[in-house]
């Protein structure tokens, strides 16, 4: 529960150290003195984000600190152990500076406003005027019902199997995504069978080139030894023919010179034919089959085109089919596994369907009897012809959804003849303050929640209608700490404390003032809320008479 609340520099609070204690606790004050920044406090303690016309006039920051007392089987340990919490305290920090920038601290520790958030939950209920407004939606009606019901675990396990459930379909949606994944496929089975046809050898694209180059050379220096040999030996105009012709012609000449010469034309036609020789020789060693010469240019070309529409070399064709063969594979690999994680689905949406099956079972169990005390306790608030019903309304069973099948849904009836409708378009402020109330006192015996804090509950009720509201609170009060803004004297009168909270002025400037009033005080008070200008005479015996009726009814 709550044990205390410090708040300095706050609105228009300067330095308050408030002391908390079980039982109901009312506050009361005139309208304007400031009742709800006590519950701004809290709020802000506990998470809600903060602004800069939070920080009082003339400072530097705002600072509020709540202290809790934490039972070992509250919901609230687990979410302490990271602190090393070890004691039965818990002391909620927090500074918010101008410029609307806050730190937030847990026993010392800095924390996120939104661990503050989800730490709130097993602390404190808040209804405030504008968070009574929360009963009108479906998702908190859930709650109450779940929590009326002992629901809780069934739908957590729901949940369990939900939140499997769409981990699941995010996977197989990724992994159907891309649509151009089946056109990959298909390009990539023709690349591959276009490449197999091909019989692609590591070996043979390694050499290919070098081997057609070989071949090329060759086959060039055969044509070349051939136009020697004729060239050398033509019947008409070769070189030998023509040494022949010169023998001829130099056997005409009578003349000394004519041996030497003769001698050299022999010399030259020995050097002639030698070279013829060579050349044939050459010839022979380079001898090309010109049918392989063709079928390689021919695989070659083959090979060329292919290397040109993937954009490599030839000898990168091996490693281009492996990439592409490996890419094959893993595509195939996501389609087996696609059909894994489809038939996963299909097995988690029939354990779905079933545990859904037993929560609406478990809804059903206690949604009559949760309607029936929460009708009666409205009955007793003021609203004597009221009708008060809880409705599962299905929702359409496409696939699985948070918290069940079905949407839970309070309606009402306040007066004779009227049909049952939402609580939103039935219920006034008053009405809806009342409605608030005796929910949470069906529920407050089930709800672990330490504190509820009510501001203004009383809204548009007087007489002995806040006499019974003044008792339910106290009711509620025995199941948790209770605390209470109220301006009814008959709510104020049931507290077993009562704090006063004034707006004074000092030096041109306001501030809030709390004092925690003792019995005579509390008389006092609660005379002034009757509309006595003094505290004397019948006002202050009515009040008296109010506060010993709560007592003895106790």
């Amino acid at each position: 529960m709550l044990t205390g609340l410090k708040i300095k520099n706050f609105v228009l609070v300067d330095n308050v150290d408030i002391e908390f204690h079980e039982g109901l606790t009312v506050l009361s004050g005139e309208t304007g003195a400031g009742k709800s920044i006590i519950i701004e406090a809290v709020c802000l303690a506990l998470g809600k984000r903060a602004n800069s016309n939070l920080v009082r006039a003339e400072t530097d920051k705002a600072e509020i600190t709540a202290t809790f007392e934490i039972t070992p089987d509250s919901p609230a340990c687990s979410l302490l152990k990271e602190f090393d919490y070890e004691h039965e305290e818990c002391v909620i920090r927090r500074v918010i500076f101008h410029g609307g920038k806050s730190r937030a601290y847990c026993n010392e520790n800095p924390v996120t406003t939104g661990f503050l958030k989800n730490l709130s939950g097993h602390l404190v209920d808040v209804h405030a005027q504008q968070q009574s407004q929360q009963v009108l939606e479906s998702q908190y009606q859930r709650q109450l019902l779940d929590c009326y019901t002992d629901s809780k675990r069934n739908n957590d396990a729901v949940n369990n199997i939900y939140g499997q459930w769409k981990r699941l379909k995010e996977e197989l949606s990724f992994l159907e995504s891309n649509k151009g994944k089946s056109h990959r496929m298909e390009l990539l089975e023709y690349q591959l069978k276009e490449l197999d046809s091909l019989s692609l050898d590591s070996l043979e694209l390694a050499t290919i080139e070098d081997r057609h180059k070989n071949l090329t050379f060759s086959e060039n220096n055969q044509q070349v030894y051939s136009e020697i040999q004729n060239i050398l030996d033509n019947e008409q105009n070769g070189a030998l023919q023509a040494l022949q012709r010169a023998f001829n012609a130099l056997k005409k000449v009578k003349s000394q010179d004519k041996d030497n010469l003769n001698t050299t034309l022999e010399q030259a036609s020995e050097l002639i034919k030698e070279v013829f020789r060579e050349s044939e020789r050459a010839q022979e060693t380079n001898q090309v089959d010109s049918q392989q010469l063709r079928e390689t240019e021919a695989r070659l070309s083959e090979l060329h085109e292919l290397a040109r529409k993937h954009e490599c070399s030839i000898k990168e064709l091996g490693t281009i089919h492996d990439a592409l063969n490996a890419e094959r594979k893993e595509i195939e690999a996501e389609s087996e596994k696609t059909q894994n994680i489809k038939k996963q689905i299909l097995a988690i949406e029939s354990d779905y369907k079933k545990e859904a099956e037993c929560l609406t079972a478990k809804r059903k169990s206690g949604l009559a009897k949760m309607a029936s005390d929460i009708t009666s306790r409205l009955a007793t608030l003021g609203i004597p012809e009221v009708k008060f019903d809880i409705q599962l309304e299905r929702r359409p069973e496409i696939e699985p959804i948070k918290n069940g099948h079905e949407n839970v849904r309070f309606v009402i009836a306040t007066n004779p003849g009227q049909e049952l409708a939402d609580l939103a378009s039935v219920v006034s402020g008053g009405e809806l303050s009342r409605t608030s109330l005796a929910i949470q006192e069906v529920i407050s015996s089930k709800l672990k929640i330490p504190t509820l804090i009510f501001d203004e509950v009383d809204t548009g009720i007087g007489g002995s209608t806040a006499t019974v509201v003044g008792q339910k609170l106290r009711e509620v009060s025995g199941n948790c700490q209770v605390l209470c803004i109220t301006h009814s004297p008959q709510v104020a009168s049931a507290g077993d404390h009562h704090y006063l909270i004034n707006k004074k002025t000092k030096k041109k400037n306001s501030f809030v003032e709390i004092r925690y009033l003792s019995l005579e005080a509390k008389e006092s008070e609660i005379s002034r809320m009757l509309g006595a200008t003094t505290p004397k005479g019948t006002a202050l015996e009515h009040a008296r008479e109010l506060i010993r009726s709560f007592k003895a009814a106790t």
